[in-house]
């Protein structure tokens, strides 16, 4: 069973959730992104799911309604660092916050048409696979959402029309 600090023995940040491994603790791991402190045997402890739309139905109803005094963290939930309502927040740079999560996240595509993913790919600057999954955030899961804001594209459009937009959103 893994024992948890306050305190990032790499970044010295005292408020994120870190993990002792092992008996006696062979490393610990601190949750805050970009710290560099390793990752536990298992992988990556987040999700980030790459997604062209957004349903009501990816959030999970409980997690939502967050702690009888409102939206902070609950007594006793293992991700309380985390546990609040999800807020979806405009993203100015989409490039830039992928790259901010690669080292503590999986990141998935859950772009379910092979055009859209292709065009995603040319935006992101890698690759964003066709995957048709169903998505349900969990507490360690987000989504990076791309709307395409512009005209109807036609079959096989690999690239934005002339005032075309993609508008990044971060759930």
């Amino acid at each position: 069973m893994a024992q948890y600090v306050t305190q990032c023995s790499m970044c010295g940040d005292p408020g994120y959730r870190m993990k002792f491994l092992g008996e006696p603790p062979v490393f610990i791991h601190c949750d805050r992104p970009g710290c560099g402190a390793p990752r536990d045997v298992c992988g990556p402890e987040y999700t980030v799911f790459v997604c062209n739309a957004f349903s009501l139905s990816m959030l999970n109803r409980e997690f939502q309604k967050g702690s009888p005094n409102g939206y902070t963290p609950r007594s006793g939930d293992p991700v309380a660092s985390i546990g609040r309502a999800r807020i979806p927040r405009p993203v100015a740079n989409p490039v830039e916050q992928l790259a901010h999560w690669e080292e503590a996240a999986d990141i998935v595509s859950a772009v379910g048409h092979a055009d859209t993913a292709e065009l995603f790919s040319s935006v992101l600057g890698r690759e964003i696979a066709p995957n048709r999954v169903s998505v349900k955030l969990g507490p360690r899961d987000f989504a990076l959402v791309g709307q395409y804001v512009g005209p109807r594209l036609p079959e096989g459009t690999k690239t934005l029309p002339e005032g075309a937009t993609i508008e990044w959103w971060w759930v």
